[in-house]
């Protein structure tokens, strides 16, 4: 993989191959009727990944007629015709890839408001004015497609693509430290994912291409090490389980990666335009989030001084446990590194 994009075909059905039969073996020892998987969510992400908000305000000529399902589809059908080539464009101009080479990934309803009042389910319901706040997301069709292929090829079909961010902040959305918004932050092997939300409604993503596998090569490059064995000594370290002369060897080498990785969050967030105040929680997760320096750093960062916060933001991690409507049978997942594949689970219910 390179910037979430499938490079080595082979390796990458090897590893997803094990990981699936590690799942179902672990899964065999706590059930006796587990079947083998026929589909598969999966998740999505990388530089080229783009989430786009769109709310959409719409008069009703029958105000006192009851908001049917249908209704709401037209409005979606209406929002992908009148609004995608323009957002394509938008698109293409800021990764600079073709609107021809875009594929819609998904698009959901976030929230509906009838009459200024936000509804978990409009339907069977009346009012003048509904306003509709949708998500849309795209990628390249090459990524779409490494996807397809790879998920064939281990004879599955695709239930359906997920960007991670999207489920991330989704997956928290009734969250009791998160229900007056929160910055979410996923620091994985390859990017960082960000998404924003505010009352409930997710503002849009941003990916940005530092991960867990920069601190390891400069870990590597630094201390003259095989990657293995940088990988190796950086779990050690998070774990607190190496000598105080290693830790600050690590501590030294990966501080100007640091320091980079958080100004790609500020210039991250600076690109959320629509966004007037940003909410005052940090929620992080990923393997990459287990360093130490990721949370102190994010907790010491002037976020006041650099932009529209209007107190300094609260840090925290983010546990499987908080997710909303999954529960956990096997009593075994209780680390940040499973949150997302535990948000994408739940895009299922």
């Amino acid at each position: 993989m390179n910037k979430a994009l499938i490079i080595d075909t082979d390796d990458v059905l090897e590893a997803l191959d094990t990981a699936i039969g590690l799942t179902i073996g672990h899964a065999e020892k706590k059930f006796s009727d587990i079947s083998l998987p026929k589909s598969a969510v999966v998740g999505i992400a990388g530089e080229l990944v783009s989430g786009v908000p769109i709310v959409v305000n719409v008069d009703r000529d029958e105000p006192t007629e009851l908001i049917t399902e249908k209704e709401i589809n037209q409005v979606v059908a209406k929002v992908k015709e009148y609004s995608f080539d323009s957002i394509q464009e938008e698109i293409e101009e800021e990764h600079g890839i073709s609107s021809a080479q875009l594929e819609e990934i998904d698009t959901e309803v976030n929230s509906i408001s009838i009459d200024g009042v936000k509804v978990g389910n409009p339907v069977g319901l009346s009012g003048t004015e509904i306003t509709y706040r949708v998500f849309s997301s795209f990628a390249p069709r090459i990524q779409l497609n490494s996807i397809e292929h790879i998920v064939s090829q281990l004879k599955l079909t695709v239930e359906k693509i997920v960007v991670e961010p999207y489920a991330l902040s989704d997956a928290f959305n009734n969250f009791a430290d998160a229900r007056d918004g929160g910055i979410f932050i996923d620091v994985g092997s390859g990017t960082t994912d960000i998404s924003v939300v505010k009352n409930g409604d997710i503002q849009g993503i941003k990916i940005f291409a530092i991960g867990g596998r920069v601190f390891t090569k400069r870990i590597q490059n630094t201390l003259q090490l095989t990657y293995e064995e940088a990988e190796k000594l950086k779990i050690s370290y998070t774990e607190g389980s190496i000598d105080e002369y290693q830790k600050k060897e690590i501590k030294s080498a990966i501080k100007s990666d640091i320091e980079a990785w958080l100004l790609g969050v500020e210039l991250a967030l600076e690109e959320f335009d629509e966004v007037e105040t940003f909410p005052d929680r940090i929620f992080i997760c990923g393997g990459g989030a287990l360093l130490p320096e990721i949370m102190e750093g994010l907790m010491e960062y002037p976020w006041i001084q650099r932009l529209n916060f209007q107190k300094h933001p609260k840090v925290s991690f983010l546990f499987p446990n908080k997710i909303d409507d999954v529960n956990d049978l096997t009593r075994s997942i209780n680390d940040q590194i499973a949150v997302t594949p535990l948000a994408l689970t739940r895009t299922l219910l």
